[in-house]
C-alpha cells in the first residue's frame, strides 16, 4: 500500500495533490512507521510469545530440536507395491535410505544458509535502522534535549532508502522460506503471494502497475 505512495506518480498527482496533500502525507508517514515497527517486530522482539525470526533461530540453535526435525524432513516416501519380492522390497529399502540420505544433507544445508542469511542481516545497516525506527519513533517517542530544546530523533539521520526497505523484505522472505522447510518441510509460494497482493494494491490505488 505503500510503495504506490512513493513511487507512482499517478497515485501522487490524483490523491496526494491540492486539498488531499495533507492527509495524503499523513497516510504515508503512518503506512511508512507501521512497516518498520512491523519489520522490526517479525525479525527482532524477543518476547518469548512473538514467533520472531530471531526467536525460532535461537530455538533452532537447540540440537536436540533440530534433530527431531531433521528426521522429519528425512522420513522416507511411501511407496504402495504389490510386489512382495525380497530383492524387490531389498531395492525400495535402499531407494528410502538414500533419499533419507540425501535429505539430511539438505536440511544442514538449509539451516546452514539460514544461519549465514541471518548472520549478515542482523548486522546490516538497514536492518538496524529500521529498529532504531520502532524503537525511537514508531513504538516510543525518544526525545532529547539539546541546547536547551527538546528535538525528536531525525529519522532523515539515518539515511534509510526505500529500496533498503524493500531489500530487507526481499532477505527476510528468503529466511521465512528456509525456516519453513526447516520446520515445517514445506516451501512458500512468495511469487503468488507477492502477485496477489500487488493486484489488490492497484485496484486500490486504479493503477496499472508500480515501479
Amino acid at each position: 500500500m505503500l510503495r504506490p505512495m512513493l513511487h507512482n506518480k499517478d497515485v501522487v498527482k490524483n490523491k496526494g495533490s491540492k486539498k488531499q496533500y495533507h492527509g495524503f502525507i499523513v497516510i504515508r508517514n503512518t503506512l511508512f512507521l507501521s512497516c518498520c515497527q512491523l519489520i522490526a517486530n517479525l525479525c527482532f522482539d524477543k518476547d518469548h510469545r512473538c514467533p520472531s525470526i530471531i526467536q525460532i533461530i535461537t530455538i533452532l540453535e537447540n540440537a536436540t530440536i533440530r534433530n527431531i526435525l531433521k528426521s522429519a524432513y528425512a522420513l522416507p516416501r511411501c511407496v504402495i507395491s504389490d510386489d512382495d519380492k525380497p530383492e524387490i522390497l531389498e531395492l525400495w529399502k535402499r531407494i528410502e535410505a538414500e533419499d533419507q540420505h540425501k535429505l539430511r544433507i539438505e536440511f544442514d544445508s538449509n539451516y546452514n544458509e539460514l544461519l549465514l542469511l541471518w548472520s549478515q542481516f542482523k548486522v546490516s545497516k538497514p536492518a538496524a535502522s529500521l529498529a532504531d525506527i520502532r524503537n525511537k519513533v514508531a513504538a516510543h517517542s525518544d526525545i532529547s534535549l539539546i541546547n536547551g530544546e527538546y528535538k525528536l530523533f531525525d529519522i532523515s539521520a539515518l539515511n534509510l532508502k526505500w529500496d533498503d526497505i524493500l531489500e530487507t523484505v526481499n532477505t527476510m522472505q528468503k529466511i521465512i522460506e528456509l525456516i519453513n522447510l526447516i520446520v515445517r518441510s514445506s516451501g512458500f509460494a512468495w511469487e503468488y503471494f507477492d502477485k496477489n497482493l500487488d493486484k489488490k494494491v492497484n485496484d486500490y490505488w486504479e493503477v496499472t502497475s508500480t515501479p
